[in-house]
């Protein structure tokens, strides 16, 4: 077991010649050379593994980032354009309420309208901000994104709307986001 035998051939001369050499190793110094050479090894290759894993890791965190940043733009833009598109088209819907003096067809008309998910609020008023339906949360002071607009009557203003959306609505949550991009 402590002698061992080495063979070599040279396979680039015309024929070819066999080396022997034969020496004595211990056993025990074999094998703590061995041991060191090993640890050595594997522990380089745990430092280029981490640095890979790692390096791996911040290049999936950068792309949700911006996966995410991106998706955030999108929900905002689909937001603005949904609470003004919204307040416009009400304001047209009471034109004919608010000249009768209808108070019972605008709050039917907020109402209804106030059932939809994305909409947290509706308020109208008159030319001198005089409350005269409202529906939903409308709280003045709120953080809710709000739009308004004017309620015309051959380029005279009314009154105005104001609409509170609700910005969860708009929001995708990242397994949603994740389920978009895969189907």
């Amino acid at each position: 077991p402590n002698h061992f035998d080495v063979r070599i051939f040279n396979e680039r001369t015309v024929c070819a010649q066999e080396h022997h050499f034969s020496f004595r190793v211990q056993a025990n110094k074999l094998l703590a050379v061995l041991r060191v050479e090993l640890t050595r090894i594997i522990s380089e290759s745990k430092g280029l593994l981490s640095g890979v894993i790692g390096t791996y890791i911040a290049g999936i965190c950068l792309v949700i980032s911006i996966w995410q940043f991106s998706e955030l733009e999108q929900g905002q833009s689909r937001l603005d354009i949904f609470g003004s598109t919204a307040a416009d088209r009400i304001s047209g819907l009471a034109v004919k309420p608010l000249l009768g003096n209808d108070n019972l067809a605008l709050s039917s008309l907020i109402n209804d309208m106030a059932t939809f998910d994305e909409i947290e609020g509706i308020s109208i008023y008159s030319v001198d901000d005089q409350l005269l339906a409202v529906a939903g949360n409308s709280a003045l002071g709120s953080t809710l994104p709000m739009f308004s607009h004017e309620i015309t009557v051959q380029d005279a203003i009314a009154g105005h709307v104001r609409i509170m959306i609700n910005p969860d609505v708009f929001r995708t949550s990242f397994v949603d986001k994740f389920h978009r991009s895969i189907w």
